[in-house]
């Protein structure tokens, strides 16, 4: 839910500038950038890394946050999945400049259904000013790229939530990256990948982390068959069970060609 992402924020950066552009919070450069269609702000000195596109304020934001961040400031936001590779309206020029100028510290795509005002999914951006600092370790010419779109659980139909598990899985695993605390990084297949600037650029720059982190190891079904489906007796199924479940179907499905399916 919004607390856990605003949990998850805080516990990533520390004490960072926090604002998002997919809640109920008044969107003051949405509503600068479309006044007068969009001419009011053509010059605005918060543009250093291009002028917004009128009809969406993601990278009025991200250049708003820039703008007023500290020297060694670090900066959590939630934006649309969108602001990771949409290129239309120059969008994809300025996420260009904001990677090149070496500010993008961590990205995190995270799972859908997160909130109750909103189904899309959404990410969460990490830039720093300063990566080099003494704070920290020297980061420079490196991005974090979590892929936490699988963590989570739903607790009715429509809505997802984060457990405090997995928030310190992904606390823990940026600060391990940053330094901040006694334990190694290691890249972990198909969810965290540490990435040059070099390797971005050959992906044109977009900043979607399932590009980065590859795909996690294809569990062993033939294995997961010979586990009970309620291991511990409390009807919680085993990691497997979904494959369990989905290999039945496809067998089902095999075995009577005329079926019909119907979606609704």
């Amino acid at each position: 839910d919004a607390g856990a992402v605003a949990a998850l924020v805080f516990n990533i950066a520390g004490d960072p500038i926090v604002m998002t552009g997919v809640s109920g919070l008044s969107d003051i450069p949405a509503l600068m950038i479309g006044q007068a269609d969009g001419e009011l702000l053509r010059d605005d000195k918060r543009w250093k890394y291009g002028v917004p596109p009128a009809g969406n304020a993601n990278f009025a934001w991200v250049q708003h946050i820039v703008f007023h961040l500290a020297p060694n400031g670090v900066a959590g936001f939630v934006l649309a999945n969108g602001s990771m590779s949409s290129n239309q309206s120059g969008e994809g020029d300025i996420r260009q400049a904001i990677v090149e100028a070496d500010l993008v510290d961590c990205m995190v795509a995270l799972p859908g259904q997160l909130f109750y005002s909103t189904q899309i999914p959404v990410c969460l951006w990490f830039l720093a000013r300063d990566r080099r600092n003494n704070r920290f370790r020297d980061r420079r010419g490196q991005t974090l790229f979590i892929d936490a779109r699988k963590l989570g659980h739903l607790i009715d139909r429509v809505h997802r939530e984060l457990t405090d598990a997995d928030v310190k899985r992904l606390a823990d695993t940026y600060h391990a990256w940053r330094g901040t605390i006694d334990e190694e990084y290691e890249d972990e297949k198909g969810f965290c990948a540490a990435v040059t600037l070099d390797e971005i650029e050959k992906h044109d720059f977009a900043l979607t982390p399932g590009r980065y982190v590859g795909v996690d190891p294809v569990p062993d079904l033939r294995a997961a068959k010979r586990q009970p489906y309620f291991p511990d007796g409390d009807g919680h199924p085993n990691a497997f069970g979904h494959e369990i479940i989905a290999e039945k179907v496809f067998e089902f499905i095999k075995a009577n060609p005329n079926l019909r399916i119907v979606s609704h």
